[in-house]
């Protein structure tokens, strides 16, 4: 019971991401919670994103937004990359949109 309960809330706290969200105002953060969260984590820094990609990777890292473009980002979330898949049919292009400008202003947010 207690094993059950503890990978219970382990899978509910969104695969161990202990942060909180960023500009969970911003319109691409509904998006960003519906189809990245579960692998990205809340601030980006998912560990599940990074053992898939097997190199670390930290969408929300203020260097992450000055080493890609908007449509770098745009093209990835579209098509996909590596073992992440593509969302271009899942995503109307406004949220295909909002969701990679959130990406790369997570860091710029995150960042003190």
């Amino acid at each position: 019971l207690v094993l059950v309960t503890l990978t219970g809330a382990y899978l509910l706290s969104g695969c161990g991401d202990k942060g909180e969200p960023v500009l969970t105002g911003h319109p691409g953060y509904p998006v960003y919670k519906k189809h990245c969260r579960k692998c990205h984590g809340n601030e980006g820094d998912g560990e599940r994103a990074s053992r898939m990609a097997r190199r670390t990777l930290d969408l929300g890292h203020p260097a992450y937004g000055d080493t890609i473009s908007l449509d770098d980002v745009v093209r990835v979330v579209g098509e996909g990359q590596g073992r992440m898949k593509g969302y271009r049919a899942k995503l109307a292009r406004d949220e295909l949109d909002a969701v990679s400008r959130y990406v790369l202003e997570m860091g710029a947010a995150a960042s003190p």
